[in-house]
């Protein structure tokens, strides 16, 4: 098996080559590759990602995109470069622990997930600030709400989920709602998911965090619209 890790970077020069480094020698029983998504980064980003490609390849490949539209949009590019079985995005940050890989690919080398959540609230969380905190618990109450789960957090960002699966929702948000969308269309097509306890140290906004309070409306938007709307698998 292998898995196709989706890296979104928008001005992430000061962990970027780090994340890259730890994704190349993270020990998994699978093959990988990662496929790096420049968002127009001003920061000198591009010219890391293009170091990377040059020492790494084919096991990186890189995208630059001419303008800045947003994390969905990044992760839109990627999905035509997918060769794995398994998909994850991975944040361009080191918020969350790529060692932990080892656990959360675990149910798709044994055949019992199609989707993987790493729950952050069922592991470890620091430096977690007050108002994310919030959001998170607010989110996570309105999805499990509205779709009938039982799921810690909505939205964590170690998503993992089976590539034919992946291009069956044909993602279409811009930014953040990523996260909602992945999550609506999964329970609509009843595909259980699967949670797992991870680990998490959050940076403030200062060290990079770009998340802004206008995503979590975006967000619940999102699990709305498309608990009214519906969704059908192509």
């Amino acid at each position: 098996m292998k898995l196709s890790v989706i890296v979104p970077v928008l001005n992430e020069k000061n962990t970027l080559e780090k994340v890259i480094e730890k994704l190349l020698t993270v020990d998994i029983p699978m093959d990988k590759e990662i496929i790096i998504v420049d968002d127009n980064s001003t920061d000198g980003s591009s010219q890391i990602m293009d170091s990377l490609y040059e020492k790494y390849k084919p096991v990186i490949k890189v995208i630059h995109k001419k303008q800045t539209e947003g994390k969905g949009n990044a992760i839109q590019s990627a999905t035509p470069l997918i060769t794995g079985d398994v998909v994850i995005i991975q944040d361009a940050d080191m918020e969350y622990n790529i060692e932990e890989y080892r656990v959360l690919v675990k149910p798709f080398i044994e055949q019992t997930a199609e989707v993987v959540f790493g729950s952050r609230f069922m592991g470890k969380i620091e430096k977690m600030a007050p108002q994310n905190m919030i959001a998170n618990r607010i989110l996570t109450f309105l999805a499990n709400f509205l779709y009938g789960l039982k799921i810690t957090d909505e939205a964590t960002a170690y998503k993992l989920i089976k590539a034919d699966l992946f291009r069956k929702f044909k993602m279409q948000a811009k930014r953040f709602e990523f996260c909602p969308e992945l999550l609506a269309k999964a329970a609509l097509g009843k595909h259980k998911i699967t949670e797992i306890p991870i680990t998490y140290r959050a940076r403030t906004v200062k060290e990079g965090k770009k998340i802004k309070w206008h995503d979590l409306i975006t967000a619940i938007n999102t699990l709305i619209r498309y608990r009214i709307t519906g969704f059908k698998e192509n």
